[in-house]
């Protein structure tokens, strides 16, 4: 393999896993502000 191609790769894999960390760690709260959310409209209609 080419030193060039290698280190191109090795650069979006980095890259991608940063990408997916960020989604990751943003899904959780916004999950977690939607379920309560649903809690509280749950508790308001009872």
């Amino acid at each position: 393999m080419i030193k060039g191609t290698k280190k191109y790769l090795s650069d979006i894999l980095y890259y991608l896993n940063l990408f997916l960390g960020l989604t990751f760690f943003l899904k959780i709260p916004f999950i977690g502000v939607i379920t309560l959310k649903k809690l509280n409209n749950l508790q308001l209609s009872k």
